[in-house]
């Protein structure tokens, strides 16, 4: 039995302290692991009254958890509705076919095997420059929210379990990167709590801000501090020209069977777009539509998810996918008919939207889940939520392999954020 007391450090301002960890025995089947296998192979560890499982396992076992993984999402430090099961099983099996994730489950099993959950992190593993290794949370083009599901009353334990499972199962990975994180949330926090007290190095990259709507206040207030009188009156004179061509009603689908038929309009509506001409819709990847319906039917079920439109005489100009985890909500989706751009309709719709956002009973914060600096949002929410991509090493003192990557993703940032700068530039210069 090997003692490791160091894992867990003298103080945590986030979470209290737990029993000292006196040992381990691993893996499960007795065989030393050289390299993850996501199969299920796991190591225990003993605590001093607890006794803890991790894995990794692929998106078919985990589904076979789904009861325990919502009752993780329900007591999360961090609400996450992107790495609930609803939204996560989907994406794994319908967006990833080329690279699954594995699923990395920490169990706390004090009172018996797989009893209660407390750790989810989907995860990937890429090759570095210097021929290292490193685990990263496993993001898509739909995930604006990378935070991985950790019980609040074991936060500490389920973060040091994560990064010493990852040292332990393979000696070739020198750091977990954690991307879009809340860069002042809880987690991001304890990150940095544990780096310094178990001497792991911790970098931090491209922390930037997005626009949020937080809870309390009207619409109307909100809108009148967010917009100028200028703004208003032109606003004020589109929707004006919009009404002239029919009635505006704004509708919010929230029952299954009606979210389900929102979902088919909003397809057809994105796909009408610039996104369908640049091949970027929905419906132009079966993979993605399939799993856009099936996210959406899943959550709407326990009221997670609703589909707001903006109505002309019944036929939709403007629509959103709003999600919700908790007191949390996110705006993740917007389309909208370009045939009515002279109007405004995507502002028309965020305006509306804003009043009736400001009336959701339990919501706390909404997410606009856009890109920094968004043209429309940024104007009309004038709140931010950080933004943070976070990476820590896996051993417990100063590596130079892990300074070296680190400088190295600096640098491969920096260069791709040029290269998208010098090409956007010379695109608008482009004559047309």
């Amino acid at each position: 039995m090997l003692n490791v007391p160091e894992w867990f450090g003298s103080a945590a301002p986030l979470a209290p302290l737990p029993g000292q960890i006196v040992g381990y025995r691993a893996p499960v089947d007795g065989q030393p692991q050289s390299e993850l296998r996501p199969s299920g192979n796991g190591w225990h560890y003993v605590a001093a009254d607890q006794r803890f499982l991790v894995e990794a396992v692929t998106y078919q076992t985990a589904a076979q958890h789904f009861e325990a993984w919502v009752a993780l999402s329900e007591r999360a430090l961090e609400a996450n509705c992107f790495y609930g099961p609803c939204f996560a099983l989907p994406a794994a099996q319908h967006l990833a076919a080329s690279r699954r994730p594995s699923f990395l489950l920490i169990w706390d099993e004090t009172q018996g095997e797989h009893t209660r959950l407390c750790g989810l992190l989907p995860f990937t593993l890429r090759r570095t420059l210097t021929g290292q290794r490193i685990a990263e949370n496993w993001l898509h083009d739909f995930v604006p929210l990378g935070t991985p599901l950790i019980d609040r009353e074991n936060a500490i334990e389920t973060v040091d379990l994560m990064l010493d499972w990852l040292r332990r199962q393979n000696k070739g990975i020198v750091g977990l990167l954690f991307r879009k994180l809340h860069g002042d949330g809880p987690i991001a926090s304890l990150l940095r709590t544990r780096a310094a007290l178990t001497g792991r190095e911790i970098r931090e990259f491209d922390r930037h801000q997005r626009a949020a709507l937080p809870a309390g206040g009207d619409g109307e207030s909100v809108l009148g501090s967010a917009l100028s009188t200028k703004k208003r009156r032109e606003l004020r004179r589109q929707r004006n020209r919009l009404s002239e061509q029919g009635e505006i009603t704004f509708s919010s689908a929230r029952q299954p069977s009606d979210v389900r038929a929102a979902v088919e309009e909003f397809l057809v509506l994105e796909a009408s777009g610039w996104k369908g001409e640049h091949g970027n819709a929905f419906l132009n990847d079966s993979s993605n539509s399939t799993f856009l319906r099936a996210i959406t039917r899943l959550l709407a079920r326990d009221d997670e998810c609703r589909i707001d439109a903006l109505r002309l005489d019944g036929k939709p100009i403007a629509m959103g996918i709003v999600l919700r985890e908790r007191d949390n909500a996110w705006l993740w989706k917007i389309a909208y008919d370009e045939d009515y751009a002279a109007t405004s309709p995507g502002v028309q719709f965020l305006m509306d939207f804003t009043r009736v956002q400001l009336g959701e009973i339990g919501v706390r914060l909404t997410d606009s889940s856009a890109i920094p600096d968004h043209p429309m949002i940024n104007h009309i929410w004038r709140d931010r939520v950080c933004i943070a991509d976070t990476m820590i090493s896996t051993q417990m003192h100063h590596t130079r392999n892990f300074t070296l990557h680190a400088f190295l993703e600096g640098c491969q940032r920096r260069v791709r954020t040029l290269a998208k700068t010098i090409f956007y530039s010379l695109k608008r210069r482009r004559p047309t």
